[in-house]
């Protein structure tokens, strides 16, 4: 398996929370650590220079927002 198939496997895993985000507007079942497997994800296949806030509600939407809307364009 190629590094970048084992971060898009992350990505993968946890898309049912940005899913159900997307449908109903709560954010259900991030925790810290599936936060910080997301970002590190995103980092290690698109933006190595990628930052968020974790204080900040409408940061962490930004956050799983950009993050899938560029997922769903490579998995296209």
């Amino acid at each position: 398996m190629l590094p970048e198939d084992k971060h898009l496997q992350t990505l993968l895993k946890h898309k049912h929370i940005f899913d159900l985000y997307a449908r109903t507007q709560e954010i259900v079942g991030l925790s810290p650590e599936i936060r910080g497997e997301i970002v590190n994800a995103y980092r290690n296949l698109h933006d190595a220079h990628y930052h968020h806030n974790d204080g900040c509600q409408m940061c962490i939407v930004e956050m799983l927002t950009t993050i899938y809307s560029w997922y769903n364009k490579q998995s296209i």
